[in-house]
């Protein structure tokens, strides 16, 4: 092997070694900065519970509680897969049904607004 083949192929092995070593950081920080507002998001989402079948405002601050909780939990456990698997592929699960969630929750807070407004004799 040449000189430069071998200063090559060590730079490679350590450029190699330096992405795993900062994912695995990007991982941990990821995990680490969702754990602190997950207990917040959890707290929230209980306190407002019991407002979950109240109007269209009080759904959605209860809708959204609930979302930024299972989202906060979502982060947690792909920055484990990511940890664990070296992959992307699980940040992209979770932004999918993160993404799905926040149009489902929305869907639902709209459908029963409307429904409301309709029962006051509001067009729409």
């Amino acid at each position: 092997m040449s000189s430069f083949e071998e200063i090559l192929f060590r730079t490679e092995e350590r450029m190699e070694k330096a992405i795993e070593h900062l994912r695995e950081e990007f991982a941990s920080v990821r995990s680490g900065k969702a754990s602190p507002e997950l207990v917040t998001n959890i707290s929230v989402a209980l306190l407002l519970y019991r407002f979950r079948s109240g109007d269209a405002n009080m759904r959605s601050v209860w809708v959204c509680s609930r979302n930024d909780a299972i989202n906060n939990l979502l982060v947690i456990g792909a920055g484990f897969v990511v940890l664990w698997t070296g992959s992307g592929l699980p940040d992209l699960v979770v932004a999918l049904i993160m993404a799905l969630l926040g149009l489902q929750g929305g869907w639902q807070v709209v459908r029963q607004a409307r429904y409301e407004l309709a029962a006051r004799g509001v067009p729409v």
